[in-house]
């Protein structure tokens, strides 16, 4: 599920394809950019999602149940602003292949806005992150026509859980000052038509104009940094 991530939406979807992915379904929320176009011209597959009230875990859940019934072994819930890898020089499908298990955790590392180069690609441009993962961790799972998922995409719920732990996952929110405001300001009105009160989703409210766009920069990038680009991974 996407809305306005024209600047990085090329780079996630090329980057399941090298990871192994077979088949890529997005539901866009009525982005405003070329985020569509870009999409129909990787091939993807695109339905268009006109609600635009945050009811993300119950939108994911459907889409994996679309998938599920196309046929697909197991479904990856990616986020535009997400690089999915493998490790230990395996690929995402090579391990999602190989393992007896039917949910493999994902660690979440937060990348920073700070540039090395003026690279096209925001991995390569953005090669610093945080020294520790994120609290919270992804989950792909197996196939299952009852698999729910919550919101955020941390949690699956699938019968007869049985749970590995052998992915990683650069995660790229913050890309620029506009692009911040703009998320804020799609996820502040996307919360509010859902009703779901502002102090459970506060990084959507951290950046509400360019000046505190550019505060939360700075705060971003004047702390403890590993310099680990996703792109050797």
């Amino acid at each position: 599920m996407v809305k306005n991530e024209a600047d990085i939406i090329r780079e996630t979807v090329r980057n399941l394809r090298s990871q192994g992915v077979d088949h890529i379904l997005v539901a866009d929320n009525g982005s405003s950019d070329d985020t569509v176009s870009i999409l129909r011209d990787e091939g993807v597959m695109v339905v268009a999602d006109p609600i635009t009230a945050y009811w993300q875990a119950q939108k994911v859940t459907h889409l994996a149940r679309a998938a599920t019934r196309h046929g697909a072994s197991w479904i990856v819930p990616f986020d535009a602003d997400e690089l999915w890898k493998g490790q230990d020089g395996r690929t995402l499908a090579d391990i999602l292949h190989s393992s007896s298990a039917n949910v493999i955790e994902a660690e979440w590392w937060d990348f920073v806005p700070l540039a090395d180069n003026d690279s096209d690609s925001v991995a390569a441009r953005f090669p610093w992150r945080l020294p520790q993962p994120h609290q919270q961790s992804k989950q792909a799972f197996r196939a299952h026509w009852l698999a729910r998922v919550s919101i955020g995409n941390h949690t699956v719920h699938v019968p007869e859980r049985r749970v590995a732990r052998s992915l990683r996952i650069a995660h790229y929110r913050c890309r620029s000052v506009t692009q911040m405001v703009q998320k804020a300001r799609d996820g502040a009105a996307a919360s509010r038509s859902a009703g779901i009160s502002t102090n459970k989703l506060p990084q959507w409210f951290e950046v509400p104009d360019e000046a505190a766009a550019r505060a939360r920069l700075e705060s971003m990038t004047s702390g403890e940094l590993v310099r680990d680009p996703s792109t050797t991974w």
